[in-house]
């Protein structure tokens, strides 16, 4: 795969790495874009010293940096983790291709997969990602965040006629409840594009028989008992409390209208983790990025928003 080649080829240019992977319209398919849009390749880095991964790319990569990004990098290590664990450098140029990295710590991207601290890390490890380096301690998360992600969208769909792309489509869209960028920033048809884009790659990813059943015209049939049994015990901890403070432990006991009080808890939950972790990882991007790559990939941004939303 081509894509491939051209990651691993600039991966080679950076020190060492815990994990890479691939993950937006640059490496996954996405509707209602052509091979002539112009795409940067994003990729989350994975690495067990922020700071010091940083000191070293800097002597091997001194044009990845802003004046104000090595600045920002000699902060002290909880300013990088300011709002979320993640610091990103985007339009580094490496032969005929344009990279967007995200660098972050392995304890902090696990944290925030199994615990949904900043939920920034985890919503986007629930769409379809290119997994080109990692270890089990990742795979483990990985599969646990989705997991969750699955059996939260089940509970907010709550309705007698589903279908899979529904579902799909729920699970996709939790981590843009709330995001300030796509009332300004983002494509309003981003969500349906991700869908339709790798519809059947999502569908394979979350199909599971112990949670809801396929029908044979893509149907689903969802097992609420067997849902609320896992829900309790493995959901992230600020999730479990949502549960236990509204008393919804045991679904024979739910009334319709406790159940609507914990769609709507839960909603609440997601647009405010998301409006917050979105806010500031935007701030934290013009100290990383620099002004001027800041301002040229928000302008990029709002282009793509305006071309797709006319």
């Amino acid at each position: 795969m081509e894509i491939t080649k051209e990651i691993l080829d600039f991966i080679e240019t950076l020190p060492p790495t815990v994990g890479v992977i691939g993950y937006g319209s640059g490496v996954k398919p996405q509707a209602g874009y052509t091979e002539q849009d112009k795409k940067q390749i994003d990729l989350f880095i994975v690495v067990q010293d922020l700071k010091r991964w940083h000191e070293e790319n800097q002597v091997l990569n001194p044009n990845h940096y802003t004046f104000t990004s090595r600045l920002f990098f000699e902060l002290p290590t909880k300013c990088q983790h300011m709002g979320t664990d993640i610091c990103y450098i985007p339009y580094l140029k490496h032969k005929n291709s344009v990279f967007k990295i995200g660098i972050i710590e392995e304890k902090d991207l696990l944290n925030d997969l199994n615990e949904w601290t900043s939920f920034f890390l985890a919503g986007r490890f629930q769409k379809d990602v290119l997994v080109l380096k990692s270890d089990e301690k990742i795979r483990e998360a990985m599969e646990r965040n989705r997991k969750n992600a699955m059996i939260i969208s089940l509970i907010l769909l709550d309705e007698k006629h589903l279908n899979v792309k529904d579902l799909i489509t729920q699970i996709v869209s939790l981590s843009y409840i709330g995001d300030p960028r796509m009332h300004f920033a983002e494509n309003p048809e981003k969500i349906q594009n991700i869908v339709n884009g790798s519809f059947e790659e999502l569908k394979q990813i979350y199909q599971d028989e112990d949670f809801y059943f396929i029908r044979e015209n893509d149907s689903i049939e969802i097992d609420y008992t067997e849902i609320f049994d896992y829900g309790i015990q493995e959901m992230p901890k600020n999730i479990q409390k949502i549960f236990q403070n509204l008393n919804t432990m045991n679904i024979n006991l739910l009334s319709k209208e406790d159940l609507l009080l914990l769609q709507k808890s839960l909603l609440q939950y997601f647009k405010s983790l998301n409006k917050r972790s979105g806010t500031l990882q935007a701030m934290k991007g013009i100290l990383t990025a620099g002004p001027v790559k800041s301002l040229e990939y928000g302008l990029e941004k709002l282009k793509k928003a305006h071309k797709k939303a006319s």
